[in-house]
């Protein structure tokens, strides 16, 4: 058989010459040039098919090779961005760092502040409390206020108004005392002047 591995072409030819005629002959032979063309065209569709699938297969390789380079690029962009953006962030957290510095100084210095006003204008505080006979509520402030004003005595400060309240609450003590010393008073008003007694 042709299409065998052990095909002897001599031996094929000797048959054909022995069992054909002319006409015999040119059919085998035309049947033969049909079979190689046949079998050239297929050879030539899978070398087509073949090469294709390389070609495909070189551009799909070449092609991830772009995609990686295109990568790799965005890549490195984008460490830069973050380099930069983490370069800016520790910047503005710097920044924020001073300025939460300076307004927590600026806090402390309005806290002193306000301290400071409301020693200024305890004087006054005290007497408008004692001219409306509010005497537990001026003494719980004077008693408040002692702490302070020892802290800016020590710093030679406000020995003025330290001054002028004792002097005021000098005069409340004495007036608390007379009412406590009345043999008028009832228990009520006695427990009220023990208490500010204690308070001044």
């Amino acid at each position: 058989d042709i299409d065998t591995s052990g095909f002897d072409a001599k031996k094929y030819l000797k048959k054909l010459l022995e069992s054909q005629g002319v006409t015999g002959l040119l059919q085998a032979d035309n049947k033969l040039v049909r079979e190689v063309r046949q079998i050239d065209g297929a050879m030539k569709t899978m070398v087509y098919e073949n090469y294709s699938r390389f070609i495909h297969a070189t551009q799909a390789i070449q092609q991830m090779k772009r995609d990686a380079d295109h990568m790799d690029a965005e890549m490195a962009k984008l460490t830069q961005r973050v380099s930069a953006i983490a370069e800016k962030g520790t910047a503005v957290n710097d920044a924020f760092a001073q300025r939460r510095e300076h307004i927590q100084r600026l806090s402390r210095e309005h806290r002193a502040l306000g301290g400071l006003q409301f020693l200024f204008g305890l004087p006054t505080q005290l007497n408008r409390l004692i001219g409306a006979a509010q005497f537990v509520e001026a003494a719980q402030l004077w008693s408040r206020s002692r702490p302070l004003l020892a802290h800016y005595r020590r710093l030679g400060l406000f020995e003025t108004v330290a001054e002028d309240g004792r002097e005021i609450m000098a005069s409340v003590e004495a007036t608390v005392w007379s009412r406590w010393n009345d043999c008028a008073t009832g228990v009520a008003e006695g427990a009220e002047c023990a208490s500010l007694l204690v308070l001044l």
